[in-house]
């Protein structure tokens, strides 16, 4: 008996568990069941490269210290709480506001790392 075919309607569906279900299932398809499944195969290759190819550019990659960070990313970057930070962020200059979200440079917070390290001297 074949494990049954995961259903696209499962959101947990994952492309090699199909694979690998449908690999299964070879030893009991009959000869023309083989041949659709080839030309099937051959559908879905040629969409995906279709897909490869139209597919939009990867986002440029911003330097480490360029990088542009959310609240959640700049507190764990400055080991503090995010209710500390969205609290502190403007009074020490932090961020800036992007709608209604707070941004923040990765290179201002190092700024602002070294700043406490040199105090705490």
């Amino acid at each position: 008996m074949s494990p049954p075919l995961p259903t696209p309607a499962n959101p947990e569906l994952r492309a090699a568990d199909l694979l690998s279900a449908v690999e299964a299932l070879l030893p009991e398809l009959p000869g023309p069941a083989l041949l659709d499944l080839r030309d099937g195969l051959a559908r879905i290759e040629g969409a995906t490269l279709r897909r490869l190819l139209t597919a939009p550019p990867p986002r440029a990659t911003v330097s480490e210290a360029g990088a542009i960070l959310t609240l959640e990313e700049a507190a764990a970057h400055l080991r503090r709480s995010k209710s500390w930070l969205f609290h502190q962020w403007k009074r020490l200059g932090l961020g800036y506001r992007d709608g209604a979200r707070v941004r923040f440079r990765r290179s201002r917070l190092d700024q602002y790392l070294r700043s406490c390290e040199r105090k705490s001297r």
